[in-house]
């Protein structure tokens, strides 16, 4: 089994516009770089079996975005779409994503990121090489469930009332792939950290990749080897420090990093294999009078259905999964107790975005993620449902 790895620059040009809703004017533009934002391609080959992980620095990867890249992988290297997961690290402080605000995107822009990020594949596919790989995991304590439950059975959003204490389920774990060369030194490491890449937030007109960023920037400089972030589910999780700026993103990122600095000795590693790929499509239910309020249920429904796919990747003992929303993280948990792998990753916000997809009780509470819910009560409990089976099947095949 072998792996390749690429790394392209997409950060915006001057002039184009922040994305995230933070700014009162659609059109303040960005007005400079703080840091720089990349895409990153991991491909993994076995025989004829490849995989493919991209994770990009953006808020999201519109459907038709994916379709286009996906479209082009397979035209180049004949990769089926159903082996890609292209995931965006969510981060609220780049080019904005949607056609839907006229003006507000720069599609001359966002072509551009279609081939870097389709070539990133392809490049990473021209030199791959046998590897090593093992994970394993840390706790950081740096995050918050933003939804605050009161005794009458309502939620408060934290951002609005900021000196309430928080109360819900959070996810501490900081996830870790480590891919490594036969002689075990770093080659790429993968980290998975469920929170809102929310502490820039309203920094104006300067674009970064929030602490995603910095915790890459910390690893791959103590490693001398790539590093890659991909975001869990973090629907309802917001870092502790919220939209207070640049140094809450530093802080926050070197956290994150030192954690995973502090897990690589303990990681046990062997050769990679058993690479397996299995892709499901499930018709969701829409509440029907969102179905237009979201671009992807928008062009791609069918009546007051959508096709929701969930996209695994396995190898060894480690489990990806890939789906198109932001989701609460009580599936994430419940999923990772489930699963038959050793070590099960969700990354979020890949392959699409159709929004957030809370839990049933999460409907009768309300709050801001409720609130903007496209799906049916109980979309959440069918799709955690449908990713252990998933995972059952591979680990059956």
């Amino acid at each position: 089994m072998e792996i390749g790895y690429a790394k392209v620059n997409i950060t915006p040009p001057i002039l184009t516009c922040s994305n995230g809703g933070f700014f009162a004017d659609p059109m303040e533009f960005h007005k400079g770089v703080h840091d720089e934002l990349y895409g990153r391609a991991v491909v993994l080959k076995e025989g004829d079996q490849i995989a493919v992980i991209v994770s990009a620095d953006l808020i999201n990867l519109p459907r038709l975005t994916v379709n286009n890249i996906t479209g082009m992988i397979t035209e180049y290297t004949g990769i089926p779409r159903e082996h890609v997961i292209l995931h965006a690290t969510h981060q609220h402080s780049g080019p904005f994503s949607y056609r839907s605000r006229e003006g507000v995107r720069n599609d001359p822009y966002w072509t551009v990121i279609e081939q870097k990020l389709a070539g990133a594949v392809y490049s990473a596919l021209q030199d791959t090489r046998e590897f090593l790989v093992g994970s394993g995991s840390n706790e950081l304590e740096m995050s918050l469930n933003r939804r605050i439950l009161q005794e009458d059975g309502k939620v408060l959003y934290l951002p609005h009332h900021p000196g309430l204490k928080p109360n819900q389920a959070v996810d501490n774990q900081v996830g870790i792939i480590s891919f490594r060369k036969l002689d075990k030194r770093p080659l790429v490491t993968l980290i998975n950290y469920s929170c809102h890449p929310l502490t820039v937030g309203f920094v104006p007109g300067l674009i970064s990749a929030d602490f995603p960023g910095v915790a890459v920037r910390e690893v791959e400089a103590q490693l001398f080897g790539s590093a890659m972030y991909t975001g869990g589910a973090c629907g309802d999780v917001h870092p502790r420090r919220h939209c207070e700026g640049f140094e809450a993103m530093e802080e926050l990122g070197r956290a994150l990093a030192d954690k995973v600095l502090e897990t690589m000795p303990f990681i046990k590693t062997q050769k990679g294999n058993g690479l397996k790929i299995l892709r499901k499509e499930l018709q969701l239910e829409l509440v029907p009078e969102k179905v237009d309020l979201n671009e992807d249920i928008q062009e791609f429904r069918q009546g007051t259905t959508y096709d929701f796919d969930i996209t695994a990747i396995t190898l060894n003992d480690i489990a990806l999964v890939g789906i198109p929303c932001e989701y609460f993280v009580e599936f994430q948990i419940e999923i990772r107790e489930q699963s038959p792998f050793t070590h099960t990753f969700l990354l979020t916000t890949s392959n699409g975005y159709v929004s957030y997809i809370p839990g049933r009780k999460a409907y009768n509470q309300g709050g801001y993620e409720a609130n903007s819910a496209k799906f049916m009560p109980g979309t959440g409990e069918t799709i955690r449902d449908n990713i252990i089976t998933v995972l059952e099947d591979l680990a059956a095949a």
